[in-house]
């Protein structure tokens, strides 16, 4: 490499170090939310399947609509 490519490079790397160090300082570090069937709201039984069934849900925090598949266990496992 010739000393052009080489202080580029060096500026590049200070540059992202600092892009990275203010971002951490600005961006507010969020707790990490737990999901489950609690969160939501079953509406409706869309449709049936041989592992399991497919509801129509509604997230209780948000209102968003979902379909969640519940699958059983039992069939989805080999038995040896």
């Amino acid at each position: 490499m010739n000393k052009s490519n080489t202080s580029i490079e060096m500026k590049s790397n200070s540059y992202l170090t600092t892009s990275e160090s203010e971002v951490q300082n600005t961006i507010p570090v969020l707790e990490e939310e737990k999901i489950g069937p609690q969160s939501f709201t079953v509406h409706a039984l869309i449709g049936k399947g041989s592992f399991g069934e497919v509801y129509l849900v509604e997230k209780k925090d948000n209102g968003n609509y979902y379909a969640m598949k519940m699958l059983h266990k039992s069939k989805i496992t080999s038995i040896e």
